[in-house]
């Protein structure tokens, strides 16, 4: 369960921004369909481990983003939840990923301080 990991390294880096004497409040994650990232699994991970280093209350949000892809072929732009979909204009599978293949942590409030 690579999720795990990954829950791992957002709070180390939420931990590294914060200020002495604040909390954290919020944490705001996109997860892309193609990530491979299990998004309940991820928020329970996130919520065992900020509870305990101490975080408690902390609101998770977890925004899904759709996968976007480019036929090499045709360049139609289509959405998929199947990396191996093919162009449903042209059938190829020569394509470049656009989004929808990242986490990345959109926002950390904490008490008085956001990034």
């Amino acid at each position: 369960m690579h999720e795990l990991s990954l829950a791992s390294e957002v709070v180390r880096m939420v931990e590294s921004e914060l200020f002495p004497g604040s909390s954290v409040e919020k944490i705001t994650l996109s997860v892309g369909v193609l990530s491979c990232v299990n998004p309940d699994s991820l928020v329970f991970c996130l919520e065992s481990l900020l509870v305990g280093k101490g975080h408690l209350g902390v609101t998770l949000s977890v925004n899904r983003v759709q996968a976007l892809l480019l036929c090499l072929e045709c360049l139609e732009q289509y959405n998929t939840a199947d990396m191996y979909e093919p162009c449903p204009l042209c059938g190829s599978l020569r394509r470049k990923i656009l989004s929808g293949h990242d986490l990345v942590v959109d926002s950390i409030h904490t008490t008085g301080e956001e990034w």
